[in-house]
């Protein structure tokens, strides 16, 4: 049976919100970077993978709970099938957090004006949104939606739960997810300067 308009809807949305954490996230960052906190921070034994993970992890727990509350309003309200394999849906959504928290982590070191930190991430989200499916399946480019990570969240929760799959069938996607997040926040630590 092929998924229904509102299979996609609940993953698509799930994920489209969660990514406008980044405007958050870069706001944070850009704030002490502007108010000298991060300077004070540095003088300090603290490293940047430290500071920066401590800034991921959070905003990738704030994703996770997202999901989660979406994807179980819409089961209690809406009947929504969660699928047979709720463990692997587990997965499925920590492994979305890790790329939204390591994917927005990077956009927010590279942020250096207030100017950017209302625009770029709103930008981002809404145009990757677009490429990737989630505002809505019919407008999606598929030459470049497998380079967001939207695309990968989506897809990897529509084969657990209106295709009925188990973590087998979507073990490339959390494999997807979890790299994007994991480059997002080695090219963050790569990039990122305190002042």
């Amino acid at each position: 049976q092929a998924p229904t308009i509102f299979d996609y809807l609940v993953p698509g949305y799930s994920v489209f919100f969660a990514f406008f954490l980044m405007g958050m996230m870069a706001e944070t960052v850009l704030n002490e970077r502007l108010s000298g906190t991060l300077r004070r921070l540095f003088s300090l034994p603290l490293g940047r993978t430290s500071y920066l993970l401590g800034k991921t992890i959070p905003y990738s727990l704030m994703a996770m709970l997202q999901v989660v509350i979406v994807f179980g309003a819409s089961a209690l309200l809406f009947a929504y099938d969660l699928g047979n394999d709720l463990p692997a849906l587990g997965l499925m959504i920590v492994a979305t957090g890790l790329s939204i928290g390591g994917v927005s982590i990077l956009v927010a070191v590279l942020i250096r004006t207030e100017g950017q930190a209302n625009s770029i991430p709103t930008l981002i989200t809404l145009v990757t949104a677009a490429i990737s499916g989630a505002m809505f399946p019919s407008i999606r480019v598929p030459a470049l939606e497998i380079f967001t990570p939207q695309y990968w969240a989506i897809q990897g929760f529509l084969k657990l739960t209106a295709l009925g799959g188990a973590l087998e069938d979507v073990l490339l996607n959390i494999s997807v997810l979890v790299g994007m997040g994991l480059l997002g926040l080695v090219i963050a630590t790569w990039r990122f300067r305190y002042n």
